[in-house]
């Protein structure tokens, strides 16, 4: 297998607790072989976290946890940055210990939510956006394993840490050349995640997660927390151990005999099973004399139907990274944000208050605001961010779907330091060959297609010309010329849109830099 590929594989594994989600790292190329030497701490388009030290050529990049605190002592050092003559970008970066404790050398780094979304690590477990894309080697960059999760593209730091495997105080591990593609020698941003070895379950290891599914499926979804203090247990002989699950709903059994094992669910109060609440688990004896392990033994568990009448406001505080308003996948919860509810006609000005949990999930109960509806909905500020959505939403009749609840999220994204709302357009064009409206990964871009804004204060309005790989975009400058109500593909004329043409725009009036999405599907015939 290759070491990359096991990277991959091993990440997998690694709990979000074992994971520190970093920071926007800015990369701004200035031509083939020039050293980057930004002047100052750039605003407006991205979150620097860097410094840039002229006597040593090197940016020191501060990690980030979700929450926006310093990570200790962990920094990554980018040196020799350069866009060669094939536009790949290069850089060489390290991992340095600035503190005096000694750690153990992470096994990598995870990327991933590139700005803007032609740009994409050159790296075996994460696919190049297609198959044709030039690899430095000069083959196909390899399509990532169906076992892969597709967010994970890991730069892989094993082995750069020494004999001991272990940074000390002060020390730097050999740096790793990172290479990217589709920068088109432009400034990109992207999210970076300390990926941390984990370690190996001990022989005979049953382990699992106790988490709320909240769409019944019987599998864990990237917004299904998982749930804590929930008894776990199996029956070892003649009785029972237990287990109870940690912040994150995890638990875990070490036994020491082969045998088949029953793990037994313990159901909370208020809580119903959407699996098994009994797992039949065969543990055996493996030929090098150490026993199996089994480490999917999860259970799913949703919240009994409340009274009848009774109303919900659950939601997300989240870090908006392309500062869209809707929350996406790659986008984490942020904790302990207020979220305070009351009625519009009581007198009382906070009725319900709940603060968001360790996944940035919040739920208010309707009966504790003691007035009718309508409800109003507020978050509290929270230090060096800005709202991406509006930070106070009126609740005026029951939910239009006839369900219980009302979902209310809210998102946040770094500060910008000018404290205007800049806005950028990007996307592209491409053939649709399934015609769904959707680009998916064998469907290529259309190059030297032209792109148009529609602005009502110019004759002429701006103009791009999408590149090879069909991307297009308009920087702040070409959208703050003028109020933008769309954007519409305008030559050449192609015989099928699968997508609307032209496409409304709603400009962000939020201070911050805001990053839309327009892409344009065509098809040479109708279907």
């Amino acid at each position: 297998m290759d070491s990359t590929h096991a990277l991959g594989k091993r990440l997998q594994a690694i709990p979000s607790w074992r994971a520190l989600t970093l920071l926007w790292l800015l990369f701004l190329p200035l031509g083939c072989s020039d050293q980057i030497a930004p002047e100052g701490t750039p605003s407006g388009a991205t979150a620097f976290q860097g410094n840039y030290d002229p006597s040593t050529g090197e940016i020191v990049f501060r990690l980030e946890s979700p929450g926006g605190a310093p990570v200790p002592n962990l920094h990554l050092i980018a040196t020799g940055i350069e866009l060669d003559t094939a536009g790949l970008l290069h850089a060489q970066v390290a991992i340095r210990n600035t503190g005096s404790t000694t750690v153990p050398g992470p096994a990598g780094v995870g990327v991933w939510g590139f700005l803007p979304g032609s740009v994409y690590p050159v790296t075996p477990n994460c696919p190049a956006p297609n198959d044709s894309t030039p690899h430095p080697q000069g083959s196909a960059v390899p399509a990532v394993p169906a076992d892969v999760p597709p967010l994970l593209c890991a730069f892989d730091h094993r082995g750069t840490y020494g004999d001991d495997g272990v940074l000390a105080g002060g020390e730097t591990s050999d740096p790793v050349e990172w290479l990217f593609g589709g920068t088109g020698g432009e400034s990109f941003a992207f999210h970076a995640e300390i990926m941390l070895e984990p370690e190996p379950p001990q022989s005979g290891t049953i382990a699992g997660n106790v988490f709320e599914d909240r769409n019944l499926n019987g599998q864990r979804e990237i917004d299904e927390p998982g749930i804590a203090g929930v008894g776990v247990g199996v029956l070892v002989g003649d009785h029972e151990r237990i287990a109870v699950t940690d912040d994150f709903g995890n638990y875990s059994f070490v036994l020491e005999e082969a045998g088949l094992y029953e793990v037994t669910l313990s159901l909370p109060a208020g809580l119903l099973p959407t699996t098994p609440t009994e797992l039949h688990v065969l543990i055996v004896r493996l030929p090098d004399g150490n026993l199996s392990q089994f480490l999917h033994a999860d259970f799913g568990l949703f919240r009994e139907a409340p009274p009848e009448g009774e109303l919900f406001i659950t939601g997300f505080v989240y870090m908006d990274l392309d500062r869209n308003g809707v929350r996406d996948s790659n986008e984490a919860g942020i904790p302990d944000v207020g979220i305070s509810a009351s009625g519009l006609l009581c007198l009382s000005p906070i009725a319900a208050f709940a603060r968001t949990d360790a996944h940035g999930f919040y739920r208010i109960r309707g009966s504790d605001i003691h007035c009718l509806l309508p409800w109003v909905v507020r978050r509290e500020p929270v230090l060096g961010l800005v709202g991406t959505t509006p930070e106070q939403v009126i609740l005026e009749t029951r939910p239009p779907d006839g369900s219980n609840t009302f979902p209310v999220d809210f998102g946040l994204a770094p500060e910008d330091s000018t404290q205007e709302a800049r806005t950028s357009i990007e996307g592209f064009v491409f053939w649709d060959l399934n015609q769904n409206g959707i680009r998916d990964a064998d469907e290529r871009g259309a190059a030297g297609a032209e792109v148009q804004l529609q602005i009502p204060c110019r004759m002429l309005p701006p103009t791009v010309t999408t590149n090879a790989a069909g991307y297009y975009s308009f920087p702040p400058e070409m959208v703050g010329l003028c109020p933008v109500t769309g954007v519409r593909l305008s030559a050449p004329a192609f015989r099928v849109y699968t997508t609307p043409n032209p496409a409304p725009v709603e400009i962000p009036t939020v201070p911050g830099f805001h990053l839309l999405h327009v892409s344009f599907g065509v098809a040479p015939e109708p279907k």
